[in-house]
């Protein structure tokens, strides 16, 4: 496949994640409060449906790996297509939160997987071996994309109509949008053995690739340090994120924001992100990772830090797009490592195990939420969750005692 043509196909791969990922993960804020006075539940219960998301597409993501090897990945994207956008439109006619919930664990975070990041990562390592680094980054802007343009629209259609017709709307815009694209941009090869046999990534992280040439055990990639540690600092690190962006909107209300302030706020962290997401993905074709984890370890940990504090409106501005930039930036690096640890042949397999372990934090916004119902406030239920950066030393431990090695 000329270069060309394999860009295309990484492009379209974005643009279907930015629109699927964006309503689904960068909006879901907005739709909190709606939700809880329609239905009236509480912050916990509501931010249960975006972490039963979270967890079931964790789930779902080995099994996605498994069928990249055998069903063409424009056919996986166009069905996961589908099933997002009749979720959706299910949603509009929900009569209970646990509809939603169920809804959004099910289809939704089905469609989400086979049109989001892991399938994109993917096609980059398959399509652009040895160095894949930067096309993981660039596949892994739709994220960041998504973040900036599906919020202000959702706004918008919320100050005009009720959230039931702006997320009937979104359903029939998203298909309108994605199946023509996916069937005109994206292409690439069915299987992980189509990677031609000169195509040998450089395995950074090891001295030898997991597995050899061969297909790498599932109980051999889960023991590997390189897997546990990698897996265990991106998920440590994620945590209180996601506690602060899924609850922006409850908490920017409890300070008396708009919809509007909230969206603009989401939309920054989408650009600072895609700073971190298209950065860390070619540094880390350069750097040692760890240098770049700890760079993340940073913006993170101060992030929440000052979320702990009580800051106001103007200094979430900073902190939250700061924090976003490292968010971004861990997960091409988390799919760098892994690629070159086990190899095209493997990536799908531990891409999609290792997703098993990181969607889960998105507890973050459950216990955020929940501690917000019990504690009367949000910082006071951040403090809290500063322990879930205490994993992200072990992890660095595990990491330290790989042998890091260009080859």
């Amino acid at each position: 496949m000329r270069v060309s043509r394999r860009w295309v196909t990484i492009l379209g791969a974005l643009a279907v994640q930015a629109v699927v990922f964006g309503f689904g993960l960068a909006t879901f804020t907005l739709w909190a409060g709606p939700w809880m006075s329609a239905f009236k539940v509480s912050h916990g219960e509501t931010m249960a449906a975006i972490m039963l998301t979270q967890i079931a597409a964790g789930l779902f993501s080995p099994l996605a790996g498994h069928l990249s090897d055998r069903i063409p990945i424009p056919w996986l994207m166009l069905g996961g297509s589908v099933l997002f956008c009749g979720g959706l439109w299910l949603v509009s006619m929900a009569s209970a939160m646990w509809q939603v919930s169920a809804l959004y664990a099910l289809p939704i975070a089905l469609g989400m997987v086979v049109c989001g990041p892991m399938i994109g990562q993917i096609l980059a390592v398959r399509l652009f071996q040895p160095q894949a680094g930067l096309a993981i980054g660039v596949v892994t802007l739709g994220l960041a994309l998504g973040g900036l343009t599906m919020p202000p629209i959702a706004a918008r259609l919320l100050a005009v109509f009720d959230w039931r017709t702006s997320v009937a709307m979104f359903a029939a815009a998203i298909a309108a949008v994605t199946l023509p694209l996916i069937a005109l941009t994206v292409r690439g090869p069915s299987r992980a053995g189509a990677v031609a046999s000169h195509e040998t990534p450089s395995h950074e992280y090891a001295q030898t690739p997991a597995g050899g040439g061969g297909p790498t055990p599932v109980a051999a990639i889960l023991t590997d340090r390189t897997f546990i540690g990698a897996t265990l600092v991106v998920t440590s690190l994620t945590v209180g994120f996601n506690a602060i962006y899924f609850n922006l909107g409850p908490w920017m209300a409890d300070m008396g924001a708009d919809p509007a302030s909230t969206a603009r706020i989401i939309s920054l962290t989408a650009i600072v992100a895609a700073m971190g997401i298209a950065g860390f993905g070619a540094l880390a074709d350069r750097f040692d990772a760890r240098i770049l984890l700890g760079v993340a370890l940073v913006l993170e940990g101060g992030g929440l830090a000052l979320a702990a504090a009580g800051v106001d409106q103007s200094v979430l501005t900073v902190s939250v797009p700061l924090m976003g930039l490292a968010t971004g930036g861990l997960i091409p690096l988390l799919a760098v490592m892994l690629a070159r640890r086990f190899g095209p042949r493997n990536f799908a397999r531990a891409n999609g195990l290792s997703l098993v372990f990181t969607t889960i934090a998105v507890a973050g916004a459950l216990l955020a939420g929940l501690g917000r119902d019990l504690l009367g406030n949000y910082p006071a239920a951040f403090r809290l969750m500063l322990f879930t950066l205490a994993p992200s030393a072990v992890g660095f431990l595990a990491l330290g005692a790989t042998k890091f090695q260009r080859q």
